[in-house]
């Protein structure tokens, strides 16, 4: 599905993120504010080490409301990672599961959902190397000019959709696999205490 865009023999559709996504990049709020309380989360660069936010953002540890929020949300289902600074070398993409706000070293691709899934947008940027665009000044910096001519294979959305059920279906079997290693590892604990503690 993903393949290279620039094979001229791909069976799929070509375009670049400029013409299939809307980039958005976040904003700087005051301290006093940054958490005010509120449903929305204020996501910064940080917030992406929790493993609440492994792969999906869901949460921060700031909130603030509808009215701070106001035009600078990113919807569901916007791919996000750094764009300012020593992050940047981290290489970290999340997909949104609420809507956001963020701040200004986070930038943030939103697909247009007639033509793109954002879990194929998603694993599309997982596969770019944020490093190699970077504009190589003394604090890296990820601008629109470095990811509107991304080029991009755009497969029919109904295969599109599939990928993204397996996609869920993967993730859940990750999530079981983990629950049942952590209690595994419990069990574990407890015996090694029992026997030797």
């Amino acid at each position: 599905m993903f393949g290279d865009p620039q094979d001229s023999k791909s069976k799929w559709k070509k375009s670049t993120i400029e013409k299939c996504c809307t980039l958005k990049s976040g904003k700087t709020l005051p301290r006093n504010i940054e958490n005010e309380g509120g449903n929305i989360p204020y996501v910064k660069v940080k917030d992406m080490n929790s493993l609440e936010n492994t792969t999906y953002i869901t949460t921060s540890t700031r909130f603030v409301s509808d009215k701070t929020a106001n035009k600078s949300i990113f919807p569901v289902g916007t791919v996000i990672f750094p764009k300012r600074g020593g992050a940047i070398g981290t290489n970290k993409k999340r997909l949104t599961k609420v809507p956001i706000c963020a701040d200004l070293n986070i930038m943030g691709v939103i697909p247009d959902n007639t033509r793109i899934s954002s879990y194929y947008l998603f694993e599309y940027f997982n596969m770019v190397d944020l490093n190699t665009l970077n504009n190589g000044s003394s604090v890296p910096q990820i601008n629109n000019k470095d990811i509107n001519p991304l080029n991009i294979n755009i497969p029919p959305l109904s295969l599109q959709n599939e990928f993204a059920n397996f996609v869920h279906q993967v993730d859940k079997s990750k999530v079981a696999v983990q629950k049942s290693l952590d209690e595994t590892q419990k069990l574990f604990d407890s015996l090694m205490q029992e026997y030797f503690g």
